[in-house]
C-alpha cells in the first residue's frame, strides 16, 4: 500500500502499514426511533423510500471492515440502478437490479437482487468468500436520512435521499472522477502537507489500494501516525470517521475541479494541502514513521557518490576505505538503521571481501532531542551474533568513522536533489563535517 513516497534516481519506497481508527456509536446519528409493530415500520420505510426523489447516496460500512460510496436510484416499480467507488469503472458505470420492501416478524427490510454491486465487495470466513449484506433491516430514520442493519453480516447502509441535480452528478460519472482527480494529484509530488495551529505541519499520504489515509506528525520532537479509512463523494473524499489530531477534528478532503487543487476539511474550514520535494514535517519524526528508518551511505567511488559530502566528511570515509582495502576488502555502504520504538541504531557497514558482501553491525543507543539532535552511544559487541562478530573483525579498520559517531552529535535535515531529496546529517559540534544519504535501506540501494 502506498504511504509517503521516496523517490530519488534508483528507488521507489512504499513503507506497509496497518489500519488505527475507532468508530463512533450509532448514537452520533440525529434520529429517533420507529414505532416497533413491523407493518407499521414497512408503511414508513415505504413513504420514506418513494416519498422523496428516486436517488439516494449510500454508504455502506461491512461489519468485516472498511467504508463504501454508493449511489442507488430506486424506481418506485421495484428496479434498481446502482453505482459504487470501487474502481473507475464501478464509479460511472451503473449495474441494474431490482429491490423489494417487505414485513417480517419484527422487521421492515430492504432487499436487493443479486447483481448489484454489493455482490462484489466481499470478505474471507474460513475457506468461504461472503458478499456484503444484501438484506437490511430498517433500524433508524431522521428526515431524508434512512439507517439499516445488515440481517446477515450486520453490515451498517445508511441511505440519503439526494435531489435532481446531484443524481445528474452521478449520472454523469462525476463520481468516477473523484477517485482519478484524487490519484492524479497525489502522483504530481512526492509529499503533501498542511498546517494545523497549535501543532504544525502534518504530512498526508494516502494508500488508494486499501482506502486508506495516513497523517505523520510529531508531539514534543515524539512521531504521531493517525490512520484512517475513506470513501469517495462528488469533488470529495470523506474519512470513515474524524480523525482527531490537538483541537481539530479532520473530516475529508474537498476537490476544487476549477483549480484542480485539494483542501483539509477541518474545523468547519478548508486547510490548503500542498504538494513537495520533499517533506515539512521534520525528518527525525518520520524516519520509521513513514519513511524507512534508514540513512544510507554508499560508497562515492565504488557504487554512487551522493552531492554534498563535505570535505571532511569525505576524508574520513576514505580514510576508513584505505583501512579496509589493506586486508582486501571494499568499503561498500555505511547505513545509519534506526529503531525509534527502542531508541537504538545499528551501524551497519557493508564491505565486499573475496567477492562475497558482508555486513558488519556496531550497536549503538541514542537520545534525540524534541528539535531533532541526535546523541550516539557505542554498546558492547557480542561475537556471538555474526553480523556483529563481522563488525569486530574490521573494528580497528572502521575507527575513523566509528570515532566520529562517537563523539559528536548531529543534526538530521533534507537536502533537496532536483525533484526529490536525501537525508543530511551534520555535526553539530564540528559544522564543518557534513554527508546526505539515502531514507532507505542497503537493500533498496545494492
Amino acid at each position: 500500500m502506498k504511504t509517503i513516497r521516496y523517490i530519488f534516481g534508483i528507488g521507489l519506497l512504499f513503507l506497509f502499514l496497518g489500519y488505527g481508527c475507532k468508530r463512533d456509536k450509532m448514537e452520533s446519528y440525529a434520529v429517533e426511533k420507529v414505532h416497533p409493530h413491523p407493518d407499521s415500520l414497512l408503511a414508513q420505510f415505504t413513504n420514506i423510500v418513494k416519498k422523496g426523489s428516486s436517488g439516494w447516496h449510500a454508504t455502506l460500512i461491512p461489519k468485516s471492515g472498511g467504508i463504501y460510496s454508493l449511489f442507488f436510484k430506486l424506481d418506485p416499480s421495484g428496479k434498481l440502478l446502482n453505482m459504487i467507488d470501487l474502481d473507475d469503472n464501478s464509479a460511472k458505470k451503473a449495474k441494474e437490479g431490482s429491490y423489494t420492501l417487505t414485513a417480517t416478524a419484527n422487521q421492515a427490510v430492504l432487499s436487493f437482487s443479486e447483481g448489484t454491486y454489493l455482490d462484489v465487495i466481499t470478505h474471507k470466513e474460513g475457506f468461504r468468500t461472503m458478499s456484503a449484506d444484501t438484506s437490511y433491516s430498517f433500524r433508524y430514520a431522521s428526515a431524508d436520512t434512512i439507517v439499516l442493519l445488515g440481517n446477515r453480516n450486520g453490515d451498517e447502509l445508511k441511505l440519503v435521499n439526494i435531489p435532481a441535480a446531484q443524481i445528474q452528478s452521478y449520472e454523469s460519472g462525476l463520481l468516477s472522477h473523484s477517485l482519478t482527480s484524487l490519484s492524479e494529484y497525489m502522483e504530481q509530488k512526492n509529499f503533501h502537507s498542511f498546517h494545523l495551529s497549535g501543532v504544525g505541519d502534518i504530512e498526508l499520504s494516502i494508500d488508494s489500494a486499501n482506502r486508506t489515509a495516513f497523517f505523520f506528525y510529531g508531539v514534543n520532537g515524539l512521531p504521531k501516525m493517525e490512520t484512517n479509512q475513506f470513501y469517495y463523494g462528488i469533488n470529495q473524499v470523506l474519512l470513515k470517521y474524524p480523525t482527531r489530531i490537538g483541537s481539530h477534528l479532520i473530516k475529508g478532503f474537498s476537490y476544487n475541479p476549477t483549480q484542480k487543487t485539494y483542501a483539509v476539511l477541518s474545523n468547519g474550514a478548508n486547510l490548503d494541502l500542498r504538494g513537495t520535494n520533499s517533506p515539512t514535517v521534520p525528518l527525525h519524526l518520520l524516519l520509521g514513521n513513514g519513511l524507512a528508518p534508514y540513512v544510507s551511505l554508499p560508497s562515492p567511488k565504488l557504487i554512487q557518490a551522493l552531492p554534498n559530502w563535505s570535505t571532511d566528511f569525505g576524508a574520513i570515509f576514505e580514510e576508513s576505505s584505505q583501512k579496509l582495502s589493506t586486508i582486501g576488502a571494499g568499503f561498500l555502504m555505511l547505513s545509519f538503521a534506526f529503531n525509534i520504538e527502542t531508541q537504538q541504531m545499528s551501524l551497519n557497514v557493508l564491505f565486499s571481501l573475496s567477492g562475497n558482501v558482508y555486513q558488519g553491525s556496531y550497536p549503538h543507543s541514542y537520545t534525540k532531542t524534541k528539535d531533532g539532535v541526535y546523541k550516539f552511544t557505542a554498546l558492547p559487541l557480542n561475537p556471538l551474533i555474526v553480523v556483529q562478530g563481522n563488525a569486530n573483525i574490521i573494528k580497528a579498520h572502521m575507527e575513523p568513522v566509528l570515532a566520529l559517531v562517537k563523539t559528536d552529535q548531529f543534526s538530521l535535515t533534507t537536502f533537496e536533489v532536483g525533484t526529490a531529496f536525501l537525508a543530511q546529517m551534520t555535526s553539530i559540534e564540528r559544522p564543518n563535517i557534513y554527508f546526505t544519504g539515502y531514507p532507505l535501506s542497503p537493500d533498496d540501494i545494492l
